[in-house]
This record gives C-alpha cells, sequence and structure tokens, in this order.
C-alpha cells in the first residue's frame, strides 16, 4: 500500500470553459427528470439558455480559478 500512496499525483491541468460548452450541455439534458433540486423545469432551462449560459460560464471560471 505504501508504494501506492507514496507516488505524486499527476499535473492538472484547467482550461476556462466557454458559453458554447454551457449551451451545449444545457441542449443535452435530457427531459426525463422534470425537475432538478431547485424544481426548476429543464423546458424552461433550455428556452433560457441563451441568458443563463454567461452567468454559469463566469460562476464555473471562478470556481475553477
Amino acid at each position: 500500500m505504501e508504494q501506492v500512496f507514496n507516488k505524486p499525483y499527476p499535473n492538472m491541468k484547467c482550461i476556462c470553459t466557454t458559453m458554447e460548452e454551457i449551451e451545449q450541455i444545457i441542449k443535452s439534458l435530457k427531459m426525463k427528470n422534470p425537475y432538478g433540486y431547485d424544481e426548476t423545469s429543464i423546458k424552461i432551462l433550455k428556452i433560457s439558455s441563451p441568458s443563463v449560459s454567461t452567468p454559469l460560464n463566469y460562476i464555473c471560471n471562478k470556481i475553477l480559478f
């Protein structure tokens, strides 16, 4: 076990997300579960994707960096 835990971790490279990536993820959501944890329907999220993608992009990039 010591051999496994003594190895250094590989380097991770984080890159910024883009609004296009966020919009693609929103579009790829399935309508299977009509509501998320915050009870916002996926249909509303998909319709509001152009307006919501900019703030979500900002939040995601702030979390990563």
